[in-house]
């Protein structure tokens, strides 16, 4: 299991509203301790937990592209995980946003969820890249970008098959890392 000490010193969270903390921090305390103590969960990496107005706003301040920014303006975006991706292959760092705006109204589990289903995606890509490191290796750098691209996707539209499809394996890698009863809440 991950230490949260471990975790912690490469992971920064960031709330915007105080009021959230208490109960949200030690859910993530225990999402983090339940999952195994795999290389992907030593990346660097910020999780902001946040009102959708203020996500959009902290990704503008970023500097994220617009492309990225605008998938928040729907109404069912609750949370993302943006990976960088270094040029071998590896995962740099990831940065997660969740939305609070509807956290009084669900369960523990379901934030549990949305927590665990958020980290699951950076733990996805790592696991496909991981497998694919020696193709890296001999490549050239516009080699490099096509291959990431093949393996991980592009930025899929939201709603869109691709991202649907994407999703169900995400589940399952959030399902893998021992959260089956919280994705299960998240899913109804």
């Amino acid at each position: 299991m991950v230490s949260l000490e471990k975790f912690y010193e490469n992971v920064k969270v960031g709330f915007d509203k105080e009021e959230f903390k208490p109960k949200v921090r030690p859910l993530l305390d225990d999402v983090i301790m339940r999952l195994p103590d795999e290389l992907q969960f030593q990346t660097e990496g910020e999780i902001f937990f946040a009102s959708k107005s203020r996500v959009i706003e902290n990704l503008q301040a970023l500097e994220f592209p617009d492309h990225i920014i605008s998938q928040w303006m729907g109404d069912n975006r609750e949370g993302q995980c943006i990976t960088e991706f270094g040029q071998n292959g590896e995962i740099n760092s990831y940065y997660i946003s969740i939305i609070t705006n509807h956290f009084l109204l669900v369960s523990e589990e379901y934030i549990m969820g949305l927590i665990i289903h958020e980290l699951a995606h950076m733990s996805y890509y790592w696991n496909l890249l991981v497998n694919e490191k020696p193709r890296f290796a001999k490549l050239g750098s516009k080699a490099k970008t096509i291959l990431l691209h093949q393996i991980v996707g592009t930025n899929q539209e939201v709603e869109s098959d691709e991202y649907y499809e994407k999703e169900k394996y995400v589940n399952a890698e959030a399902k893998r890392l021992g959260f089956e009863k919280e994705i299960d809440a998240l899913e109804s």
